[in-house]
């Protein structure tokens, strides 16, 4: 598995693509919705998936890491909280969607 080279796609939140700045994920209201997950080895492509359900934002993930798997334990955090610690963890960034619509 790859988890340290992780290159994530949040489409229409996230960070640095042809020079645009990085966007604050906590500016987003939809990702201050506090969650609740417990979930020793959770696909990235179903981690998204969840927090995308639970909070409406348009999230993605780039679909060759969509299968690698991260360990996420979090009670009543904010989902750009959630968002940020899994990139920080896997050495990534959020970026802006190519397609701009989620």
């Amino acid at each position: 598995m790859r988890f340290w080279a992780i290159a994530l796609v949040l489409l229409g939140i996230g960070a640095v693509v042809s020079g645009q700045d990085v966007p604050n994920l906590k500016e987003d209201t939809r990702l201050q919705a506090q969650l609740t997950i417990r979930e020793p080895l959770i696909p990235l492509r179903d981690l998204v998936l969840r927090i995308r359900e639970a909070t409406g934002a348009p999230l993605a993930v780039a679909p060759e890491i969509a299968d690698d798997k991260v360990c996420v334990l979090v009670a009543d955090k904010p989902a750009y909280e959630v968002l940020t610690r899994v990139a920080e963890l896997l050495r990534c960034q959020w970026q802006w969607g190519v397609d701009g619509t989620t």
